[in-house]
């Protein structure tokens, strides 16, 4: 049976055997060797080694016994990153529905409801975090979001007049924006043109020209 896989605080992959959870230890290009995660905390010094994501081999016992509650809480929080990347919900109903179903043990396990909301916050801002911006043009690597529109459409590469520069220069709110923050820029601006657009398909009148 392959392996179920979780994923800690700092991002690395954990996997959970008969309600244990392991970590990491070591890898050839064979197997993947792998430590019980309290082997500091209870000094434990359960091992598995794995190959193509199926143990292979054990070494060593458990010196405490498995905690199917815990493991259940770090699935749920799991669950909750993943929302927060994927979804537009608010914490707080992330939060509510991840509690939906919870057992009782678990339940008295999760962090608190502000540790939650700021663990939700921090992986939507990791999720947005724009890349380094680039020394040079030699350097510069568009990255596959930052090169579609919010529609998934590839770039409107046009040229236009001054009048709509200065706007953009307000829409971005800096003369010299980092080319994260412009490209982002172009696509918000894309979106809102395109839904101008469509209103006035609809019937709606333009607004005057400025003179």
């Amino acid at each position: 049976m392959s392996l179920e896989f979780v994923y800690s605080e700092k991002g690395k992959r954990k996997f959970i055997d008969s309600g244990h959870l392991f970590v990491k230890d070591a890898a050839t290009e064979e197997k993947t060797f792998w430590k019980c995660d309290q082997y500091q905390n209870l000094v434990c010094r359960a091992r598995l080694h794995t190959r193509h994501d199926k143990i292979v081999k054990r070494v060593g016992e458990h010196n405490h016994a498995g905690n199917a509650a815990r493991v259940e809480v770090v699935k749920v929080v799991n669950q909750m990153k993943n929302d927060a990347r994927e979804t537009q919900d608010v914490p707080q109903r992330i939060i509510t529905n991840s509690f939906i179903g919870l057992s009782q043990a678990a339940s008295g396990l999760m962090p608190n409801i502000s540790t939650l909301k700021k663990t939700i916050r921090n992986t939507r801002r990791l999720a947005d975090r724009a890349p380094p911006n680039p020394n040079s043009l030699v350097d510069l690597v568009i990255p596959n979001d930052y090169q579609i529109t919010h529609h998934d459409d590839q770039f409107l590469m046009f040229d236009s007049n001054d009048g709509w520069h200065r706007a953009f220069s307000e829409l971005i709110g800096a003369s010299h924006p980092t080319v994260w923050k412009f490209i982002s820029s172009l696509k918000d601006e894309q979106a809102l043109n395109e839904g101008k657009i469509e209103q006035y398909v609809a019937g709606a009148n333009p607004p005057p020209s400025k003179k």
